[in-house]
């Protein structure tokens, strides 16, 4: 994998100076109202340690955003012949809760408060509608629970869940459970760019996030060889209009990278770039993480791709699936319809769906 490396950490005076004249000031992308934030996290937990490895990328996004986290339980276990009523019904509903009661105490621990609820059902058909009904922007899931870490990427509720979900979504990678500080220290942020106008808006939340969490913000960039059809002929035939796209390529990630930087960076925000060759751009961008060594990678759900009736695009998805990083990914709200918020039944004052406990 080729790299092109430009303005490696961006720290000169002179930079700095003219990076002030054009950008916007330090906070600007965690409150310039033009930034859709994230104001309501909505945070699946099962009772399980492995469950609850998503709470650190929690705290780090709520503390960004100042957000409201809803703290949900489903109890999937149907009430016996007797009825809700029941003693066993009644046990299972108080184990529960007392679980969620404890994730609220070590949130509020860190200064993040959090409401717990719970529900009877379906996992993911309660997620989803609660989700709905509260109208979070973010459902925040470990990749695994309950059922363990498994041979699949990602557990059944967690794949309902995504193929399904109109708001915006991040998967942590599960891992052994063990001890789980409520707190999450980011080194690097990565945020992807395929110069669309989505992964400008995705840049802009990837640096208030890294800004926050004092990280450093890493922009990349694949460039993808070009697809050419028919025998080797007609690949030699086309070799030499491949390699001048693939260096025009270059050349405009370069100058779109660079004016992303002046837009971002900020005296307490050290923004790198990077340019890749990558015959898969997904692939690539793991690899990139990896060896970049980014906590968490951040991207919009559609980029220069059409809209399609898919919830996210092949890149994100396979990011979802497949990253042994924690994965942001942004969905836009107006390709989805605002009715989903308009629409939605009427809140309480706790901010949860009224029949909520």
């Amino acid at each position: 994998m080729r790299r092109w490396r430009m303005d490696a950490h961006v720290r000169g005076k002179a930079w700095r100076q003219a990076a002030r004249n054009t950008a916007r000031s330090p906070s600007h992308a965690a409150t310039s109202p033009k930034i859709r934030t994230i104001q309501k996290i909505l945070v699946p937990l099962d009772g399980s340690d492995i469950a609850q490895g998503v709470i650190p990328d929690v705290v780090a996004i709520a503390r960004t955003f100042d957000a409201e986290v809803l703290l949900l339980s489903v109890i999937e276990q149907q009430p016996n012949a007797w009825g809700a009523d029941s003693a066993d019904w009644r046990l299972a509903r108080a184990v529960v809760r007392a679980g969620l009661d404890d994730v609220v105490r070590r949130l509020d621990t860190v200064g993040i408060h959090a409401q717990p609820a719970l529900s009877d059902g379906r996992a993911s058909e309660q997620i989803l509608r609660f989700a709905e009904e509260c109208g979070a922007d973010l459902i925040a899931m470990c990749s695994h629970g309950r059922g363990g870490i498994t041979d699949f990427n990602l557990s059944g509720t967690v794949s309902k869940v995504l193929r399904r979900a109109g708001c915006s979504v991040l998967v942590a990678r599960a891992h052994t459970p063990g001890a789980l500080p409520p707190a999450t220290k980011y080194d690097h942020v990565l945020a992807p760019v395929d110069c669309s106008m989505q992964s400008k808006w995705a840049v802009h939340v990837a640096a208030a996030i890294a800004q926050k969490n004092s990280a450093e913000l890493v922009l990349g960039t694949v460039v993808a060889r070009p697809e050419v059809l028919g025998d080797a002929e007609a690949h030699a035939e086309a070799r030499p209009l491949v390699n001048s796209l693939i260096e025009l390529n270059r050349r405009v990630a370069a100058r779109h990278l660079l004016r992303l930087t002046k837009e971002v960076a900020g005296e307490r925000l050290t923004v790198r770039t990077l340019v890749i060759d990558g015959e898969h751009v997904g692939r690539a961008i793991d690899r990139l993480a990896e060896s970049e060594n980014c906590s968490l990678i951040v991207l919009a759900a559609h980029g220069r791709v059409p809209d399609t009736d898919w919830p996210f695009g092949s890149v994100p998805n396979l990011l979802l699936e497949h990253s042994s990083r924690s994965v942001l990914v942004l969905q836009d709200l107006a390709r989805n319809g605002m009715t989903r918020r308009a629409n939605s039944p009427a809140r309480s004052v706790t901010g949860l769906p009224s029949g909520w406990t």
